[in-house]
């Protein structure tokens, strides 16, 4: 039964600490409270176009900002809408998806289809914006992938099965975080990033770093404003390790290093484990499958 997985939404119904921080960027911190607004501010919008399109139901979304994402997916997931991610915000992938969704959120080119915004402050009681119980039965999360003809193809997921994934991932490792912020080298447009980089963090109460670390000094960089850290990345930032580096913040805050998206070269393992000083956890799982398999 799902009262046994971790909820996404469970440390919001009317949160206990609405000023501690939730996410952390290079923009400065946003506490729970922040966040929250800009849930009830989304989902403000949201009503008022499902009022105007009784059928709107599918929405794109992309943002570069974890915190506005995870608003926008949060807002969607709590009218029962479904989130359609891409891996890309390209004109071509825009507008492949266009016939596939009624809007678009985030930070998308030109459509054919609306692009939504929602004002900032505009949502009322915002720290009772998640207060009712998100749908776990049914799928609301679309991830999209480029099949074999080029064309998006949806793998559908329901909140029920991220969150027996998200239930997994504390089991293994939660016990080692302590307020560690969720860093991460990969995208958050991917069922490995949403997983690790933001379901898991909401459910387990874990800070997270609102943008991603294309480089190893962005992670360092990071580090100097967040502090202690776990690291979401993948085989082919760890592949590239630099060998002059000061890597002594990095040791000293990194508690967890994660990589998947391919098998780890072992050179690559063992480097990892001489540069941060933590071996490397291997997660094995796809779109397809999950970010456990």
């Amino acid at each position: 039964m799902v009262d046994s997985f971790l909820r996404f939404e469970q440390r919001f119904y009317l949160p206990a600490h609405p000023g501690q921080c939730l996410f952390t960027g290079p923009d400065g911190q946003h506490s729970v409270a922040d966040w929250l607004q800009r849930v009830a501010d989304w989902q403000v919008t949201l009503d008022r176009v499902v009022a105007q399109q009784p059928g709107f139901r599918r929405c794109a979304v992309y943002h570069n900002d974890l915190a506005e994402f995870s608003a926008i997916l949060m807002a969607l997931w709590s009218r029962g809408l479904v989130a359609c991610v891409p891996g890309a915000n390209t004109p071509g992938t825009s507008t492949a998806l266009s016939p596939l969704v009624d809007a678009f959120a985030g930070e998308f080119g030109d459509s054919a289809k609306p692009l939504l915004e929602a004002t900032a402050g505009l949502g009322q009681q915002p720290l009772q914006a998640l207060s009712e119980a998100l749908d776990y039965s049914s799928v609301l999360l679309e991830i999209f992938t480029s099949g074999s003809s080029g064309e998006p193809q949806a793998i559908p997921k329901t909140l029920r099965q991220m969150a027996a994934e998200v239930t997994v991932i504390e089991g293994l490792w939660g016990a080692l975080m302590q307020r560690h912020c969720a860093l991460g080298t990969v995208s958050h447009h991917h069922i490995y990033g949403i997983l690790y980089r933001l379901l898991w963090p909401l459910a387990s109460g874990l800070p997270m770093w609102t943008h991603t670390c294309a480089f190893i000094e962005d992670v360092a960089a990071a580090i100097t404003i967040c502090g202690d850290c776990f690291m979401v990345s993948s085989p082919t930032h760890l592949s590239r390790l630099p060998d002059a580096f000061d890597w002594q913040p990095i040791r000293q805050h990194c508690t967890l290093v994660l990589s998947s998206g391919a098998p780890l070269p072992a050179s690559a393992s063992l480097a990892t484990h001489a540069a941060i000083g933590v071996d490397v956890a291997e997660i094995f799982g796809s779109s397809e499958t999950g970010g456990i398999a």
